[in-house]
């Protein structure tokens, strides 16, 4: 059992059977669960906080707080603190990088600065 601040976990990536958790200062956990469980494990134990996570594809969960960059047409997500001392980025199906844009400017006011 470990305990996690929420404010801490940048995502949650499926490694089979295995869940990896990774978290703000660059630590990487590995528990023995796979998404569909934590998914569950959110829910019962966060409730309506458990809508910060946002499953992406198969085998991505992500905080939708640390979002930073979402770029289709590299299939890429990438995470990051504020002061963007930590930022990682993942790769996910362009379907499922595309459906998280789309959920993110609908339902979270995700704004986009063109650059």
């Amino acid at each position: 059992m470990a305990k996690i601040p929420l404010d801490c976990l940048l995502c949650v990536t499926s490694d089979g059977s295995y869940s990896n958790f990774n978290l703000i200062d660059g630590t990487k956990y590995t528990f023995s669960f796979n998404l569909h469980t934590f998914e569950k494990m959110l829910e019962s134990q966060l409730g309506l906080e458990a809508e910060r996570f946002i499953r992406v594809g198969k085998s991505l969960i992500i905080n939708r707080d640390f979002i930073f960059m979402i770029d289709i047409q590299r299939k890429e997500i990438t995470l990051a603190d504020s002061e963007l001392r930590c930022k990682i980025t993942i790769g996910a199906s362009k379907d499922a990088v595309k459906s998280l844009k789309d959920i993110m400017e609908r339902y979270f006011n995700f704004k986009r600065i063109k650059i």
